[in-house]
């Protein structure tokens, strides 16, 4: 069971070492909380590769205490932030939130499902080697050992319960920051005095649109048209994230309803602008074109599929010819063996006169031109012609 852990372990330890730059480039203005959320981070690998040989221990009660042990004091360690920050999370105000946000102890927190299950599975080696060890002194100590995980335990799962109370408040700063990189250019243009009104600012729009949209784009023919869906997707998503969060982050509620409204205009301005309408007609002209080309396509297609049976048609029909040649030429065959046939009857027959006949010449003469019968007293034929 403790092997099954091996791969969760690697994994924090590469999530939670990609997240210490992003720590480090906090300014020294930022509270204790911050320095704590730096501090946690490196020492991340260390608590990983403590994790990984948690995973690996021997069963021996002096290995489970030296690891119990160094478990105990990494995650600590990791964690102290977190545990400070969400001691009691029904009572923390939106500052205390955002500092969390500012310290990074939202990401340092994910893997904190996993380091919760692994210091259950510590905790529980140490209450059997517990039953194992032979000296009341390692008893003693693996005892303490068992209660200072069982508290840290508990710590830990404070805070985790801490960061899905407030899940929404993380959720909503994190869209926030997003759309607001997303839509950076376009709130910039709107946010100069007055133009907005005059309508001056189409030109800034347009320009934001022609940058954001290149011709390596999928949507390039038409910039204002997929700008307006996009806005319109982020803007559901947001008024989505503004009510799930609770009424009491004021700021962040704040913040996010004038970037909501600021998406909105923005929204109306390209929604409303000439290249809009043209964006409009250009999509319904390319349709009808793809449409004219879809039963061109479907009319050649047609024309194929007819040439295509007219084709095996006339296959099938020089098929038939072939057989009917076939059929022709043995009917041709077998009539010529038939005379054949009546040719050798007639030979061997006439072969049979001629044997016959030959059988009779010693007792009648005849005449070797009409082969009538020889009279030899009359020296003259039986039919009295001219031989």
């Amino acid at each position: 069971m403790m092997q099954n852990r091996i791969v969760p372990s690697i994994l924090s330890v590469v999530l939670l070492i990609s997240n210490m730059p992003c720590v480090a480039k906090k300014s020294d203005q930022e509270d204790r909380m911050s320095t704590a959320g730096i501090v946690a981070s490196v020492g991340a690998a260390v608590v990983g590769v403590g994790a990984l040989m948690w995973a690996l221990s021997e069963d021996e009660p002096e290995v489970v205490l030296t690891k119990s042990r160094a478990m105990h004091d990494d995650l600590g360690r990791k964690y102290q932030g977190p545990m400070d920050m969400f001691y009691a999370p029904r009572s923390m105000d939106e500052a205390m939130l955002h500092r969390c946000i500012l310290a990074s102890t939202q990401d340092l927190c994910r893997s904190l499902y996993s380091d919760i299950s692994i210091l259950a599975d510590a905790l529980t080696a140490t209450e059997k080697a517990i039953k194992r060890a032979k000296s009341e002194y390692l008893k003693e100590e693996l005892r303490r050992t068992a209660n200072n995980l069982a508290i840290l335990k508990r710590s830990l799962t404070n805070a985790q319960e801490g960061l899905d109370l407030h899940k929404a408040y993380f959720e909503l700063f994190e869209l926030q920051a997003k759309l607001s990189t997303a839509h950076a250019r376009e709130l910039e243009a709107i946010k100069r005095p007055a133009r907005l009104l005059l309508g001056a600012s189409h030109s800034d729009i347009n320009a934001c649109l022609n940058f954001r949209y290149s011709s390596y784009d999928a949507e390039w023919k038409y910039p204002f048209l997929a700008y307006c869906k996009k806005c319109a997707h982020d803007i559901r998503e947001l008024e989505q994230a503004i009510a799930r969060a609770s009424s009491s982050y004021y700021t962040l509620l704040q913040n996010s309803r004038n970037l909501l409204q600021n998406l909105k205009s923005i929204h109306t301005c390209v929604a409303n602008a000439p290249e809009y309408q043209s964006n409009i007609r250009d999509r319904e002209r390319d349709r009808l074109e793809r449409e004219r080309l879809e039963l061109e396509q479907a009319r050649l297609r047609a024309e194929q599929e007819r040439s295509r049976a007219e084709r095996e048609r006339a296959r099938a029909e020089q098929d038939r010819l072939t057989l009917e040649h076939a059929r022709l030429h043995a009917e041709q065959a077998h009539a010529r063996a038939e005379r054949e046939r009546a040719e050798l009857e007639y030979a061997r027959l006439r072969q049979e006169r001629l044997n016959s006949m030959s059988h009779m010449d010693h007792a009648r003469h005849y005449c070797s031109i009409c082969m009538h019968e020889w009279y030899a007293i009359a020296d003259r034929c039986n039919c009295h012609c001219c031989c």
